[in-house]
């Protein structure tokens, strides 16, 4: 659970808005740091091969299904996404490497 201001917000319900956009591949969404918010909702994706990746489409799907508490306010693109040895995505990794 990410705490953004003092609400809590889920990262699969955040993730399941982000990740149905068409062109997103694979995804994750976790929580970064904020000393003015407790943590900020940042969504990481990996584009799909079909080239119809659009960042912007992004957060308009999440701007429409989301409150806006729960939104992204970051949207970082990546090649690929750091697993654990079980192959889940490794949200530890991608709060370090902020």
């Amino acid at each position: 659970m990410i705490t953004t201001g003092g609400i809590g917000v889920y990262s699969t319900e955040v993730k399941n808005a982000a990740t149905a956009c068409p062109g997103v591949g694979r995804g994750t969404v976790t929580g970064v740091p904020r000393p003015d918010w407790g943590e900020a909702v940042v969504a990481f994706v990996v584009p799909d091969d079909t080239g119809a990746f659009d960042e912007a489409k992004l957060l308009a799907r999440c701007r429409s299904n989301l409150a806006r508490y729960k939104q992204p306010k970051v949207v970082r693109v990546a090649e690929t996404l750091p697993t654990t040895v079980l192959g889940k995505i490794d949200k530890k990794t991608l709060r370090a490497g902020w």
